[in-house]
């Protein structure tokens, strides 16, 4: 018997702040539906002047599959917003940015040191 990796979001928003939190395993096994689930009501939110909080603290794996999916994401979601963050990320997403050759292109998008460093459009 297989045993299912599974995934979850929730979306929340505060004021200008829309926050986006992944749990479980981010992994090509658990993608398929988290991505026809998150689509439609993404594409339904108004992000303009709004603050993208992407939290990864509750992820407990990310494979190559997942790392793609939040490249993904920030590229679909980035030109929409004021500004996004990822906060809270595992090691293994740096691990995989460097391998893919991607650290200098995700690192703005990254929380450092609990101070906002996420890609600002100002």
């Amino acid at each position: 018997m297989q045993n299912k990796e599974s995934l979850h979001w929730e979306l929340s928003q505060n004021n200008d702040n829309i926050t986006i939190q992944l749990t479980g395993i981010l992994s090509r096994d658990s993608l398929l539906a988290v991505w026809q689930e998150y689509s439609s009501p993404l594409s339904l939110l108004r992000f303009n002047d709004k603050h993208l909080l992407l939290d990864l603290s509750a992820v407990t794996r990310i494979d190559s599959a997942g790392f793609a999916f939040i490249c993904e994401l920030i590229n679909k979601i980035n030109s929409n917003v004021k500004s996004l963050e990822i906060i809270s990320y595992p090691d293994q997403l740096m691990i995989l940015a460097d391998l893919f050759g991607l650290s200098s292109w995700i690192k703005p998008f990254l929380q450092s040191n609990g101070n906002f460093n996420g890609n600002s459009r100002n």
